[in-house]
């Protein structure tokens, strides 16, 4: 059976953050999950244009090489919150300044 990528991510962010467990290296292969939260958030953001765990990633790379997982959470926590699939909550979002889809 295995776990997959998104499980994994959180497990190790979780790891790392919550429990100060410490990891070889540096903190950059630590991705974001492949939550459909954080990849909404992501997409509505015009970050990535299909929500694609690849592209996701990619971007978060990208943004964050130093650790990339570090906007697992913040992304995750406005998608559940604000950013929901049915009805969002746009106007009282806190990326709302920048997110295209209230411009």
């Amino acid at each position: 059976m295995g776990i997959g990528q998104k499980n994994a991510s959180m497990a190790v962010r979780l790891l790392v953050e919550w429990f100060n467990v410490e990891v070889s290296g540096d903190r950059s292969g630590i991705d974001v999950s492949g939550d459909r939260n954080v990849l909404r958030v992501f997409k509505r953001l015009g970050l990535i244009d299909k929500e694609e765990v690849g592209k996701a990633i990619q971007i978060a790379r990208g943004l964050n090489p130093s650790y990339p997982g570090a906007l697992d959470f913040p992304a995750w926590a406005i998608g559940i919150k604000w950013c929901k699939s049915k009805n969002p909550e746009c106007p009282s979002c806190p990326l709302g300044d920048i997110c295209p889809k209230l411009l």
